[in-house]
């Protein structure tokens, strides 16, 4: 599935997908984005995978839209262009993208392999979490074209190291390497670069091997938590419960609890 631009691949019960556009250092088009949201939807329907890794071809992760490609000239061709254009161009894009992550409700984890830069940094940091190699490097590089950010990055990043740090990220737009990175809280591991897919495909492989339902329910618990007030998350937290405690996993933890030995889990 995929265009040589964005590749899919299934590697057990692990979903992959790659950005494949070396040359513009993994930029972004609408139809690669278009691309993403389809591979997203499949890997979200399909049973058989667990977990959907994402990452990018040699040294870059993503940077970002190509606003220079042949596809969006039209749109690119003359500035100030049509607010309402320029609207229509994120939200068909860019906003369509984030939404399709945000319904996904399975991990969906980074393999950061490289530079990741304005878009993309915001299609890392709406990752579950983000294992890095330690060639990688960021930045939030909006302001340097005098832009706040567009694709979800006011919402995710200060989700996850903060409202200081985030800001200053944004507003500075510099740099941070792989180090900073797993200082600041931003990713969970910095790897050798030659190990960086083993290892995020390992751990999204012992993640595909766990309880689905129950990963996909604390996801949601996980994120509704951000807009719900204790006694309503508290509830939808009991509902969640009844349910669980009703699957084939559940009855299988306990059993092999009880018998000392490791769950094989199936996903129901």
């Amino acid at each position: 599935m995929g265009t040589s631009d964005i590749l899919y691949e299934k590697h057990g019960s692990v979903a992959l997908i790659t950005l494949n556009r070396p040359g513009k250092r993994n930029a972004i088009t609408g139809a690669i984005a278009a691309e993403w949201v389809s591979m997203i939807e499949e890997a979200r329907e399909d049973n058989g995978v667990g977990a959907l890794v994402v990452t990018g071809s040699e040294t870059s992760f993503c940077a970002g839209a190509d606003f220079i490609s042949e596809s969006q000239s039209e749109v690119m061709k003359s500035f100030p262009y049509p607010l309402s254009s320029h609207l229509r161009y994120w939200e068909k894009n860019a906003h369509r993208l984030a939404r399709a992550v945000a319904s996904f409700d399975k991990p969906y984890i980074c393999a950061l392999n490289g530079t990741a830069t304005g878009w993309g940094m915001d299609l890392a940091s709406m990752c579950d979490l983000r294992i890095a190699s330690d060639k990688a490097r960021a930045a939030m590089t909006y302001v340097n074209i005098g832009l706040a950010p567009g694709g979800g990055g006011c919402y995710y990043l200060p989700r996850i190291i903060g409202l200081q740090r985030a800001l200053e990220l944004i507003w500075t737009g510099r740099w941070v390497d792989a180090g900073e990175m797993l200082q600041m809280g931003y990713v969970i591991k910095v790897v050798p670069h030659d190990r960086l897919m083993e290892e995020a495909m390992d751990f999204a492989a012992r993640l595909a091997a766990g309880p689905a339902i129950a990963h996909r329910f604390a996801k949601k618990l996980v994120y509704r938590s951000f807009d719900l007030d204790l006694n309503s998350h508290l509830e939808m937290t009991a509902l969640f419960k009844l349910v669980n405690w009703t699957t084939g996993d559940v009855a299988e933890g306990v059993r092999a609890f009880v018998e000392k030995r490791r769950p094989e889990f199936k996903g129901s």
